[in-house]
């Protein structure tokens, strides 16, 4: 970072700034940009070879072989969650289910308790409907009755008309 403001500065102090030589001021800019481009690309190599440095040294080695320990001992950590995870799983869906099967027995028996106690209601019901069905039955027998007589008739002059020769108007 240093050289980059030293190099900047020596650029611009040392560049005496002419109007008229717009060719001058081309070459001073290309000369920066040339500079900053080669303290970057020696900065890049720089920074590759400390990391390169780094790793191959003792505590580069120490750093990643903790790294590694870290992640086996997460990934075995990860496994006893899940297991335990499962089990507590399978555990809940245990409890619920025999809670499931208590409320369904529970529900058996108030519906069959229920059922006892509108068994008379329902007799008596039954036995209601049966005697106005039959009220009903007789209090329509006469006109019944009278309605099957008119239909024997409509039916014994239908066949007639139908069975007696037609007579064509011209028209």
């Amino acid at each position: 970072m240093r050289l980059i403001l030293v190099v900047a500065l020596v650029a611009f102090t040392g560049c005496h700034a002419n109007v008229l030589r717009s060719e001058e001021l081309s070459l001073d800019l290309d000369q920066v940009k040339y500079t900053i481009m080669q303290y970057v690309g020696l900065a890049t190599y720089t920074a590759d070879d400390t990391l390169r440095a780094i790793r191959e040294s003792e505590m580069g080695k120490q750093v990643k072989a903790k790294i590694t320990e870290s992640a086996i001992i997460a990934s075995q950590y990860a496994g006893v969650v899940q297991d335990q995870v499962s089990l507590l799983g399978q555990e809940a869906f245990t409890k619920i289910s025999e809670q499931a099967e208590r409320l369904s027995e529970r529900l058996w028996q108030d519906v069959s308790t229920l059922r006892g106690q509108l068994e008379p209601y329902t007799e008596e019901l039954q036995a209601q409907l049966a005697k106005r069905t039959k009220t009903v039955q007789e209090n329509l027998a006469p006109y019944v009755e009278d309605l099957r007589e008119k239909l024997d008739d409509l039916k014994y002059q239908l066949t007639a008309f139908w069975e007696s020769p037609l007579t064509i108007l011209p028209l």
